[in-house]
């Protein structure tokens, strides 16, 4: 099965399923695994960001056009990214904060 790039992916006792010849299979599977942690850096780096940015948001500590610059992103993906760490985080805040916006959104 095929998951997203940023997906974490479970920590199990990877073996090799096609050994190269004449490498002894430990080595082959210490690699594997060793790739496996790497690649898991990826998701939890974005989910740190990704929260940290939020937090930043929430409390007007830094602009998030700064945000943007210093990750390279455009403000609307940052504005999107403070967006849905917000609704991931069930805060009372973040419910409080899409009930204001819906009511003063209504005629």
């Amino acid at each position: 099965m095929r998951h997203h790039r940023h997906d974490l992916l479970p920590d199990e006792e990877l073996q090799p399923t096609h050994p190269v010849a004449h490498i002894p299979i430990e080595i082959q599977a210490t690699s594997l695994r060793a790739l496996r942690a790497m690649h898991n850096e990826i998701p939890l780096g974005y989910q740190r960001r990704d929260g940290h940015m939020a937090a930043w948001a929430l409390s007007n500590s830094l602009s998030r056009e700064d945000m943007a610059i210093a990750t390279g992103l455009a403000k609307s993906r940052v504005d999107q990214i403070i967006r849905e760490s917000y609704l991931a985080s069930g805060s009372g805040k973040v419910d409080a904060l899409i009930a204001q916006d819906a009511w003063s959104d209504s005629p």
